[in-house]
């Protein structure tokens, strides 16, 4: 009896314990944590990189496209491989065509997307195609920075998005980065 009592007199002192405190918020798991240091990354592709330390680093499967893929919170860094047969754009105008062609099929998946801006990248070490705007992925609301890069033989694309409201602060802190530091050369092996 004595038993009985005193294992009573222990649950109630437990429950007592849990009851005046405040209730814990659960952890932000949406937000983006802070990239730590970029290190480089280099593929066999011939496409290389900077990438922020702390993201969760997925390889893409061994038969493609993607190859790479970063995650911290809800913003997503993803680089995608396609090889090319076709000849890839050299000049300005037909760095101007593929940005028109881009932009017509990003919105026919997507015909809500609002494009922010364009870019086109044509210097000494890439060529390429920059698209900014909002729209959805999966259903979800997204502001990307999207990269085309055209090279050996191939057009690597280099995709950044985080919901509207984290786009800003992500981009500022990481994307730009990693968008400065993409490279395309033939690979070596």
């Amino acid at each position: 009896m004595l038993r009985a009592s005193l294992l009573g007199t222990l649950a109630a002192a437990f429950l007592a314990l849990g009851c005046g405190s405040e209730p814990q918020r659960p952890p932000d798991v949406g937000t983006p944590g802070p990239p730590g240091p970029l290190l480089p990354l280099t593929l066999s592709q011939g496409v290389s990189l900077e990438i922020p330390g702390a993201w969760k680093l997925e390889q893409g499967p061994p038969e493609g496209p993607m190859l790479v893929k970063l995650t911290s919170g809800r913003a997503t860094i993803a680089v995608w491989y396609y090889p090319r047969t076709e000849p890839l754009p050299r000049t300005r105008t037909d760095l101007e065509a593929t940005r028109d062609s881009l932009v017509a099929a990003i919105k026919t998946r997507d015909p809500e997307y609002s494009v922010t801006s364009t870019r086109i990248l044509r210097d000494a070490s890439r060529r390429g195609v920059e698209v900014i705007g909002t729209g959805t992925n999966s259903g979800f609301p997204r502001r990307a920075r999207s990269l085309h890069l055209f090279g050996a033989g191939a057009e690597i694309v280099l995709d950044l998005y985080a919901t509207p409201d984290q786009f800003a602060t992500v981009d500022g802190d990481v994307f730009r980065d990693v968008a400065r530091s993409l490279r395309v050369r033939t690979p070596t092996s």
